[in-house]
């Protein structure tokens, strides 16, 4: 089999950040059954590579689609996850709030109370990332999930405590 490995990589990485993603694909998989379409222009030319694979063997095509999917999948899993996480805390801080205060709040003061808290915890973040200068990546962001982790452990005891 023949083909451009700096090509391919691109095309994929096109494909892994690309919204449209899934028409893209469609259209690789159409091209790939027509004899000399080459249909991708421009920015996109590279994409004509993954149609060349695709003609040479079906598998390979596949198995590229599937390792796309699984970076992009990656790249969406850890937005959804940290959003959640920091839904979550927001979640529990406005509860805590509340227990304390004794009486509900306001859209507006629950803004305020929330910015006012990220300004908190990002200082002491920020605090933590200035400590770990010259720590491997790895045992930096192992740091960091522990700080957040204790955020919330501190919460969830606050809130036990108020309750």
């Amino acid at each position: 089999m023949h083909y451009d490995v700096n090509r391919a990589k691109y095309a994929i990485q096109y494909i892994v950040k690309s919204p449209y993603h899934s028409q893209l694909w469609r259209k690789v998989e159409a091209a790939v059954k027509k004899p000399r379409a080459m249909p991708f222009r421009d920015d996109q030319e590279p994409l004509n590579e993954l149609i060349h694979i695709g003609r040479q063997n079906k598998g390979a095509l596949a198995n590229l689609r599937r390792l796309a999917d699984s970076k992009r999948k990656t790249k969406t899993d850890y937005q959804r996850e940290f959003m959640e996480a920091k839904r979550r805390r927001d979640r529990k801080y406005l509860k805590l709030q509340q227990l304390i205060a004794g009486t509900p709040m306001s859209l507006d003061e629950q803004r305020e109370a929330l910015v006012q808290q990220y300004v908190t915890w990002h200082s002491d973040r920020d605090r933590l990332l200035d400590s770990l200068e010259g720590v491997s990546w790895d045992d930096r962001n192992r740091e960091l999930r522990k700080f957040w982790t204790d955020i919330e452990r501190e919460l969830d005891e606050a809130i036990q405590e108020f309750s």
